[in-house]
């Protein structure tokens, strides 16, 4: 009694969406990311777990950012969003339960598709394993390097999530949320 709308749909949701969307304490804005989901589009191409939206543009620079995982059925699942870096506007989608030895090849050959796209891998647990595929084995030249010239940096490839990184990370993309920066968004309503 007395506690409206938003603390009925928390407690009698409709769907999967609601349910992710309205429990628990939120990062970002729900209504926002109710929009985003409506507003989401179907791939143009799908190729087992890559997903396009925008076929590679000549002379265009993009950026990969990707979360290794275990890659079993029963853990979390690999994923990469490909970002056309002059507006931010998500390209593609590479998801699934993807071995960390897999995920790196199939890493180096969309960055190549992808005019050979700077890699920003987090290298924390599995991550170490694809990077050093990157590095090793692939000789993938375009990764990104956590520069000591960047706050919290030490010289070393893939971006660490640790207590450093992560406030500051979450924070960065609130206040992107906040201004409503064009093309920050998604294009895949499974990533939303």
């Amino acid at each position: 009694p007395g506690q409206g709308e938003q603390f009925f749909l928390e407690q009698y949701l409709e769907d999967d969406t609601s349910c992710f969307l309205l429990t628990g304490s939120q990062v970002f804005d729900v209504t926002y990311l109710g929009k985003l989901y409506n507003e989401a589009l179907l791939p143009v191409t799908v190729e087992g777990p890559l997903r396009t939206w925008f076929r590679p543009e000549p002379g265009e620079a993009y950026c990969i950012g990707a979360d290794p995982a275990l890659g079993l059925s029963d853990s979390d699942e690999s994923a990469a969003i490909v970002r056309k870096a002059s507006t931010w506007q998500h390209v593609a989608t590479l998801r699934g339960h993807i071995p960390p030895a897999e995920f790196a090849g199939r890493l180096a050959a969309l960055g190549q598709r992808y005019n050979n796209a700077l890699l920003c891998v987090e290298r924390n647990t599995y991550g170490a394993h694809v990077l050093f595929e990157l590095l090793d084995r692939l000789r993938y030249s375009t990764l990104y390097l956590h520069s000591r010239l960047t706050e919290n940096g030490d010289d070393q490839y893939g971006f660490p999530t640790n207590q450093a990184t992560k406030g500051p990370l979450i924070a960065r993309m609130k206040q992107l949320v906040a201004i409503g920066r064009p093309g920050w968004s998604s294009m895949d309503a499974e990533l939303i």
